[in-house]
């Protein structure tokens, strides 16, 4: 795919940006933002940004923001990037004619999250596979492909290429335009908008609470989002089933008949991924992480590690083999048993 990222008209790169009403402001304004970085001297890009829509003027978004003007969609020829934003409620006939239209005047297309299922729906991209957000990839029928939707943030073909979007969309937009820019500017850049590293298309989508612990008790969901969302604090389990409207007991029963573990147990092995995870790669000293993490002094934190993994914290960071994938998530549970297992955030 070389060929499109070839510098259109006047040593400028055309990119244009299409919208329908429910679209996603996160990933019009990363887009917005990423091209005004790397616009910028030293890098000067030269990318020509269009924001375009079906009739033009204002645009309304998914949160009910409105957008700044557009102009009505009109098809560019030649070398350069078409980003169809992800849209809540997508004219997915308007979609398919525009990716259609777009692959004859030679254009390279990138469909993010809402606009990649839409055009799947339509048939759009045939067998290839794609990346789509995994809510919608579970809903749809995957029986006219070769090869189920795979959970990456991002994939491209020679022709187009997909994302799951939202907080993914600027990896995969920063990914494309690298081949225009260079891997060092949008690395700055990347920097500069408060990406950090670029994410790579192998890494994984983060699913939902229900999907991740295969688990369906609106009680058990809310335990384990609670836990996710506030383990570094010193919580106690019989006070959570306080705010869960159920007694220790029933917390308990709940626990080890829906995971196979006990909720304490539940709580110990987030906050352990987590501990891991900021040992392997933050510069924290081991007691700063402990309280991070909500063990309440490196002692504690040390007592438990050692329990689990047969090594101190501090020898786990001198010597620990570096996970596959950067940031952990949580446990993923199965078979009545927890196992660590590592994703990255979107």
């Amino acid at each position: 795919m070389e060929h499109i990222f070839i510098a259109a008209a006047q040593d400028r790169y055309a990119l244009d940006v299409f919208v329908q009403d429910g679209f996603d402001m996160l990933e019009l304004s990363a887009i917005v933002e990423i091209v005004r970085d790397l616009n910028k001297p030293p890098v000067a890009a030269a990318i020509d940004l269009q924001v375009m829509s079906p009739r033009g003027g204002p645009v309304l978004a998914l949160d009910g923001i409105t957008s700044a003007n557009s102009i009505p969609f009109n098809h560019r020829r030649g070398a350069g990037l078409l980003i169809l934003v992800g849209s809540a409620m997508p004219d997915a006939r308007l979609l398919a004619t525009i990716f259609s239209k777009a692959r004859a005047h030679g254009r390279y297309i990138l469909a993010l999250s809402g606009a990649a299922t839409a055009l799947k729906m339509r048939g759009a991209f045939g067998t290839a596979p794609i990346s789509m957000p995994w809510n919608d990839a579970m809903a749809c029928d995957m029986s006219d492909r070769h090869e189920e939707t795979p959970d990456r943030i991002y994939l491209f073909d020679s022709c187009f290429g997909t994302s799951a979007g939202r907080f993914s969309a600027p990896h995969a937009i920063l990914a494309l335009l690298s081949r225009h820019c260079g891997n060092r500017a949008v690395s700055v850049t990347a920097e500069r908008t408060l990406l950090g590293n670029l994410r790579s298309a192998h890494a994984s989508q983060r699913v939902g609470v229900r999907e991740r612990y295969r688990v369906d008790n609106p009680k058990l969901v809310k335990l384990i989002k609670l836990f996710e969302e506030r383990f570094e604090e010193p919580l106690s389990v019989s006070e959570t089933s306080v705010a869960l409207g159920i007694s220790l007991r029933q917390l308990q029963r709940l626990c080890r008949r829906e995971l196979g573990v006990s909720p304490k147990r539940l709580l110990e092995d987030i906050r352990l991924n987590w501990a891991r995870w900021r040992l392997e790669y933050s510069d924290m000293s081991i007691t700063e992480i402990a309280y991070a993490c909500g063990f309440g002094s490196s002692t504690n934190l040390a007592t438990v590690f050692r329990r689990r993994y047969g090594k101190t914290p501090r020898n786990f960071r001198e010597g620990g083999q570096p996970s596959e994938a950067v940031p952990c998530r949580m446990s993923d549970v199965s078979a009545n048993r927890i196992d660590l297992k590592v994703y990255e955030t979107d």
